[in-house]
């Protein structure tokens, strides 16, 4: 058993899907444009590598929003 997470983005018409890998030793990034069955993109990511996107995330958003 695993939990995905989705986010729907752009009123609907995007998805961002956390889930973690089969073996559930990584995490699944998948992006989906929805309505577009060829628009599916997925990143492998360690855990380690995961927490170092977020935080990457984190900073952009603080450094640039508002601007």
């Amino acid at each position: 058993m695993w939990v995905e997470t989705r986010l729907i983005i752009d009123g609907g018409y995007q998805e961002a899907i956390i889930q973690p890998t089969d073996n559930q030793d990584a995490v699944v990034l998948k992006i989906v444009e929805v309505g577009d069955n060829n628009q599916h993109t997925r990143l492998y990511m360690s855990y380690d590598e995961t927490l170092r996107l977020a935080d990457e995330l984190i900073n952009y958003v603080n450094k640039n929003r508002g601007k």
